[in-house]
């Protein structure tokens, strides 16, 4: 195609020929001849004269989350037998002439402060002749996408009867009778009716309650809850904050070889062994959208933890609780509030049962702080 130079210059020649055929003036033909002349030569140049540039878009590193350096080279080569002409990638940046199979790399900043797809343009070079009369566009690399996955901390996942969590699971197991029979001991608030020993009660002046030891914590279910309304209301960083606390939790749960499962209210569900890769690559595109109501069973038995991950500015221990129905998951709450938040909250709530463990985070790092605080005993 002409540039506004070419343009420029067809018209000076037609301005010129009439000029020359209305007074007869032979210099004016010569112009315009020269003009026309070096519009061809400049369309010959262009759209004539091969041109064998190859590209390939790379981004190192090959996996990048959200707040990580990320770099996009762009590697060009030149396959003809001869140098190129200089062309412009349309970035502005300047692809000088180069040799045979002579590699030529750019290297661009990609930005990655945010999870989530991020499109890569079409990658095009404009081809112009010396004279800037004609140039021609080419698509060197097509539009690409590139995944910028979400943050992810490092947490450890409670050891019953280590720590808060750790104690919580341990009475949980006690009184629901996980693992083998240990012995009776006296009933105190909170045992599973079911675990009284009748016999050993009738001989006694108080309720005995069967005793088993304690087994490992073996299964993890995460939940995301995208309660739109509780998003909305504590603004999307908080939204950001709960999709990286997810994200950790389910990593932290397959590292400590926990049968592990991923809950987005109306969304994705997975359940395995080996699920991060998956959940990483859902959370990296979730969005706000309706709110956790209830839980469908696994199938899988065992003691474990619930994590209700929300942005909802209050969520009950009730409501956690009768998620599931699952009596063998410990219930844990954890609400990413708005950002700026002075202040934490990392507790077992409120109440004489002390069994509803409940954290407040404004960020990534006051939620791990947080975790640890709870899932390991302190120093």
């Amino acid at each position: 195609m002409l540039t506004r130079t070419g343009l420029r210059s067809l018209f000076v020649a037609g301005i010129t020929a009439l000029f020359a055929r209305a007074f007869a003036v032979p210099e004016a033909y010569a112009i315009t001849a020269a003009i026309i002349t070096a519009l061809a030569i400049a369309l010959i140049s262009v759209y004539l004269r091969p041109l064998r540039l190859e590209a390939r878009r790379r981004v190192e590193p090959a996996t990048i989350h959200a707040g990580e350096q990320g770099r996009l080279f762009l590697e060009v080569v030149n396959r003809s037998r001869w140098r190129n002409p200089p062309v412009r990638w349309l970035d502005s940046t300047w692809i000088p002439p180069l040799r045979r199979n002579s590699p030529k790399v750019v290297t661009q900043i990609l930005d990655t402060s945010r999870r989530g797809a991020v499109t890569l343009p079409i990658g095009e070079i404009l081809r112009e002749d010396p004279l800037g009369l004609v140039a021609r566009n080419r698509v060197l690399v097509p539009s690409t996408e590139v995944m910028i996955l979400p943050r992810i901390g490092e947490v450890s996942m409670p050891v019953a009867g280590t720590g808060i969590l750790g104690e919580l699971l341990m009475r949980n197991a006690q009184r629901l009778g996980l693992g083998e029979f240990d012995g009776l001991r006296e009933y105190v608030d909170g045992d599973d009716p079911r675990s009284i020993h009748w016999r050993a009660s009738a001989r006694s002046e108080d309720l005995m309650v069967r005793q088993f030891t304690v087994e490992g914590t073996r299964r993890c279910t995460v939940v995301l809850d995208r309660d739109a309304l509780g998003a909305a209301a504590s603004g999307p960083e908080a939204f950001e904050v709960a999709v990286e606390i997810t994200a950790t939790l389910v990593v932290a749960a397959e590292a400590a070889g926990l049968a592990t499962r991923l809950v987005i209210s109306g969304g994705a569900e997975l359940s395995g062994s080996s699920i991060s890769a998956a959940a990483i690559e859902a959370l990296a595109l979730v969005q706000p959208g309706p709110a956790v109501q209830r839980l469908q069973r696994d199938g899988s038995d065992g003691l474990g933890i619930l994590v209700i991950v929300t942005t909802a500015r209050e969520f009950p221990a009730s409501r956690a609780r009768a998620l599931s129905g699952d009596l063998t998951l410990v219930p844990i709450r954890v609400i990413a509030t708005a950002p700026n938040t002075e202040d934490y909250d990392s507790r077992i709530g409120a109440g004489s049962s002390s069994t509803d463990p409940l954290i407040r985070a404004a960020d990534l790092n006051q939620f791990t702080e947080a975790w640890r605080t709870m899932a390991h005993p302190a120093p």
